[in-house]
């Protein structure tokens, strides 16, 4: 096992050399992967280090984006609300417990 990962490779992507070892992790990261835009209605495909800046250029794709990013955002404001409210009723309650004994 340790012989194959020792073997000589490359990135089918960008065509670096490496060894077998190596390709896994280089190719969940490899800037020439191809990717799609991260906005869902969007068809573009292209590589990971072009994606940036399609994101940024075309005011449609800028635009989902950033609605998505609020909407996510607004959701984890409410759920640390959520959490700082259960841990105050539940220290409430601990106080309440301990001065009851």
């Amino acid at each position: 096992e340790q012989s194959i990962a020792a073997q000589s490779s490359a990135c089918p992507h960008c065509n670096a050399p490496m060894t077998r070892g190596e390709i896994v992790g280089h190719v969940e990261r490899c800037p020439q992967r191809p990717v799609t835009c991260s906005a869902a209605a969007c068809m573009w495909r292209g590589t990971a280090a072009e994606r940036e800046a399609h994101e940024q250029a075309y005011v449609v794709c800028s635009r989902m984006l950033k609605e998505r990013d609020e909407h996510w955002q607004a959701k984890i404001t409410t759920l640390q609300e959520s959490i700082a409210n259960i841990h105050k009723e539940h220290e409430k309650r601990r106080l309440e417990e301990h001065c009851l004994s």
